[in-house]
């Protein structure tokens, strides 16, 4: 007997202290259950994300690629008038049969 309590405490009934540890233990269970497939639910979500950059990596490639492409096959185009024109500009030329007036 204490002086603050006028009885002694009651001893715990040790099935009711049993069914509280088995309640925490089961949610100890379930919390890491939920843990685990929230780190799967990740694992999926980073592998869905790279596989999207990757397919945005490849479609910029491509895209990167067909613009170079285009500018070569401009220049290339751009270099082909500027002969033309050169080889206009020599047959017009008297000595090669020309008039030697250059057409405007």
């Amino acid at each position: 007997m204490s002086w603050f309590s006028p009885r002694p405490p009651e001893p715990v009934d040790p099935g009711r202290l049993d069914a509280v540890l088995a309640q925490n233990i089961e949610a100890q269970r379930r919390a890491a259950a939920a843990a685990d497939e929230v780190v799967q639910a990740a694992d999926e979500n980073r592998e869905h994300v790279e596989a999207a950059v990757g397919a945005f990596k490849e479609r910029t490639a491509e895209r990167l690629a067909l613009q170079e492409a285009r500018r070569a096959a401009r220049e290339r185009a751009a270099q082909e008038r500027g002969i033309v024109s050169a080889v206009d500009d020599l047959l017009m030329l008297p000595s090669f049969g020309g008039s030697g007036e250059r057409k405007s």
